[in-house]
């Protein structure tokens, strides 16, 4: 991997403009359980979809992870979690904090890290 600068990216984090959204700011004006925005009734229907490939080692973690924390969430509210309505989005929304605060550097030394590509790899 070549040396690169560690410069931060300006302006503010993405997902913080997602959490700071004023309620009511949802499709249809009702709020969910904990006051905030509209309860989304259809995740299919209202929210943008998106696929993504990893390498098995990856997949292997996140559903291990994903099982943990359903029977967490079994054992600590006795109901289920709903993968694709409840794990989904906060794994993305942690990683994209997370991501947020690298630098460039450190997002090159992250993608050095996933089995099977390299921050060599990226275009110039």
């Amino acid at each position: 991997m070549s040396e690169h600068s560690p410069s931060r990216r300006a302006g503010e984090n993405a997902v913080s403009k997602v959490q700071d959204r004023p309620p009511g700011s949802g499709s249809d004006g009702a709020a969910n359980d904990s006051g905030g925005t509209p309860r989304v009734e259809h995740v299919q229907k209202e929210w943008e979809h998106r696929n993504f490939y990893v390498p098995a080692e990856l997949d292997g973690a996140l559903e291990a992870t994903r099982a943990q924390m359903a029977e967490a969430v079994q054992r600590e509210y006795g109901g289920d979690m709903a993968v694709t309505r409840h794990f989904y989005p906060v794994m993305i929304r942690l990683g994209l904090e997370a991501i947020g605060d690298l630098s460039a550097a450190e997002f090159a030394e992250q993608v050095d890290e996933v089995p099977g590509v390299s921050s060599d790899e990226f275009e110039r």
